[in-house]
């Protein structure tokens, strides 16, 4: 079970950081550009 556990991490985190980096990535530009607009 905990090989099982293990291959699906070893899958996983790889994608999770992916999302992580996109998601911070959005945030930032959707926080700019509303300042880049205002200005």
């Amino acid at each position: 079970m905990t090989y099982v556990l293990q291959g699906f991490l070893n899958i996983f985190h790889p994608i999770t950081l992916f999302f992580m980096i996109i998601g911070v990535s959005w945030g930032i530009l959707a926080g700019a550009l509303p300042g880049f607009g205002a200005t």
